[in-house]
């Protein structure tokens, strides 16, 4: 906080007759914080109003500090032996002060600079009408005047700034600058140095010692920018380094975490037309590296050496067929088909030679097969699409025997009806 001066000021009325009052003011002009010291003479009471504090109301000595603006002081003098009265109004402005805030390059380091390095230093103020910035001491400094200086020191500083604004106020920001000697030590811990594309890697930073920080980059495939431990999680070979600092010194270390390639796949397949339900479609995978595959099948999935299968889909519909491969390395690719499969059928399965005698007709309603027949029934039997014989039922001289399906699980079914003059095998989907 600066004053401006002390500025005395006598007003007075002189009239032949009359009392005299004089006022003498410290400061009419001053800065935010000032004291303003106002007192009376010539009358033998006095009487004060203004729109700042006041002290007191009367007496011939007033004290004010008044906050930023342009205030009035009005003062009554009054004379008993002349029974005369007089008055006078004093206008005292207040300027305001302005800030000051030291930021250093340093912050991040908790203001330490490694011994022979160098510390930004910058003023900052909340005024427009900035005159001047002063700095002290002048030790390791390259200027002692302006909003930047750069401090070099040897131990530990102080450094102190002065803002003043266009209006001769003052203020005041410190800022210390500590120095480091010595070097972090640390190591490092990759694990796995090496991984596959969708895997992640730990970097683990040990210190030895005293290390205020770890900083790693580049960071966008790591888990922060910070710490003792990340993770990375690169797609390609990448190269990181981690800075350790102690107490403003900093030391580097790069390495470089190695990604495989993965495995290149194909997929191929022996039809892209729809098929019937009782039709199949090869599929088959290219790919050299791989050793292993795991097939997402409809409704199963198996892990397996075989680069090819035969769909059977039980089931109408645009079937998906999701193809992982996986190389000596572990990697990991993948491929996608799929198959149209129509509600219907084209002939009899499993190479079972069809009769086909016009007295025999195998359908599916109403939760129940049913096989009617011309001829007497033998047997009927069914098996599912691996070629399991699931039920045996004896026709028993019958012409129509119905066999329920409310216990089966949905899919397709094949039904071998044998009678006394024919046999048929159909397959029977049952929802």
């Amino acid at each position: 906080m600066k004053r401006i001066g002390y500025l005395f000021l006598f007003l007075f009325v002189a009239t032949a007759g009359k009392a005299q009052l004089s006022v003498d003011v410290s400061d009419t002009v001053a800065c935010e914080g000032t004291d303003i010291v106002m007192t009376a003479s010539g009358m033998e009471t006095y009487t004060w109003s203004s729109t700042m504090a006041l002290d007191t109301t009367a007496g011939d000595s007033v004290n004010a500090t008044p906050i930023v603006g342009t205030f009035g002081v009005t003062i009554t003098g009054f004379n008993t032996t002349l029974n005369d009265t007089d008055s006078v109004i004093v206008s005292i402005t207040i300027n305001p002060n302005p800030t000051a805030v030291i930021v250093s390059s340093a912050a991040d380091n908790n203001d330490f600079v490694c011994f022979g390095s160098s510390a930004t230093l910058t003023a900052i103020s909340d005024t427009a009408l900035l005159a001047s910035v002063s700095w002290s001491p002048a030790t390791y400094l390259n200027a002692t005047s302006g909003v930047n200086v750069v401090a070099t020191p040897d131990s530990q500083i102080t450094y102190t700034a002065v803002v003043t604004n266009d209006f001769g106020c003052t203020a005041m920001g410190a800022k210390v600058v500590k120095v480091g000697f010595q070097d972090p030590v640390f190591s490092v811990g990759i694990s796995p140095a090496v991984i596959c594309p969708g895997d992640s890697s730990r970097f683990t930073a040990t210190p030895t010692g005293i290390v205020s920080a770890f900083n790693w980059s580049p960071s966008a495939t790591l888990s922060g920018s910070s710490g003792t431990i990340v993770d990375a999680y690169p797609t390609v070979s990448t190269t990181y380094t981690m800075t350790a600092i102690r107490f403003g010194c900093e030391k580097d270390t790069s390495f470089t975490l190695d990604v495989h390639t993965p495995p290149v796949m194909s997929v191929t397949q022996s039809t892209t037309a729809p098929i019937k339900l009782d039709q199949s479609v090869t599929v088959t995978v290219t790919c050299p590296d791989c050793v292993e595959y795991v097939w997402k099948l409809p409704s199963s999935t198996l892990q397996t050496t075989n680069n090819e299968q035969t769909i059977s889909p039980n089931s109408p519909g645009v079937k998906t067929i999701k193809v992982i491969g996986i190389d000596s390395n572990t990697c990991k690719s993948s491929v996608s088909t799929s198959i149209t499969v129509e509600d219907g059928f084209i002939g009899t399965p499993f190479s079972i030679s069809e009769l086909s005698e016009d007295h025999m007709m195998i359908y599916h309603k109403n939760d129940q097969i049913t096989v009617e027949s011309g001829s007497p029934l033998h047997s009927i039997a069914m098996y599912n699409l691996l070629g399991e014989n699931i039920r045996n039922v004896a026709g028993q001289g019958e012409m129509t025997k119905m066999i329920p399906t409310n216990e089966l699980a949905s899919g397709v079914y094949i039904i071998n009806a044998v009678s006394a003059k024919s046999e048929k095998s159909q397959k029977v989907y049952v929802q």
